[in-house]
């Protein structure tokens, strides 16, 4: 009752009155009620748009993260194998080296080897002189 006071503006109200004021008001409160599921239908739509939204992005960022994390295992596979290279290359510089140190090494031991022999042998000819030397000595006539 006091609603419908305030809808006569102060003043006492008969009861068609107060009748048209209750439909009015049962009126604007359907009014109401529709707005409101209007209101929530466009904000489940809203939403709706919003999560499709929300899921294509989510999508989008995980291609894009498979994308990238696929030029990344690119990328190691490449360094990989310049570094397998790089190591098969330096394996081969020092395979050179270590052929080369042993060949020096081998032919360093030859030439000592020569040299002792030519010592041995001449050590041998010596010998060897002094011996015949000495029977010519003790079978000559002196």
């Amino acid at each position: 009752m006091a609603h419908a006071f305030f809808l006569a503006g102060g003043r006492t109200m008969s009861r068609v009155g107060i009748v048209l004021a209750l439909i009015g008001a049962f009126s604007c409160a359907a009014c109401d009620s529709e707005a409101e599921n209007a209101f929530e239908r466009r904000m489940d739509e809203r939403r709706a748009r919003l999560q499709q939204r929300y899921e294509a992005r989510e999508q989008q960022v995980a291609e894009d993260s498979e994308v990238q994390i696929g030029e990344i295992d690119q990328r190691i596979e490449q360094l990989r194998a310049r570094r397998e290279a790089e190591l098969e290359e330096e394996l081969a510089r020092e395979r050179v080296r270590m052929e080369d140190t042993i060949e020096r090494r081998r032919d360093q031991r030859l030439e000592a080897l020569s040299q002792e022999r030519d010592q041995r042998l001449d050590q041998l000819t010596e010998d060897r002189q002094r011996g015949e030397d000495r029977i010519e000595e003790g079978l000559s006539p002196e």
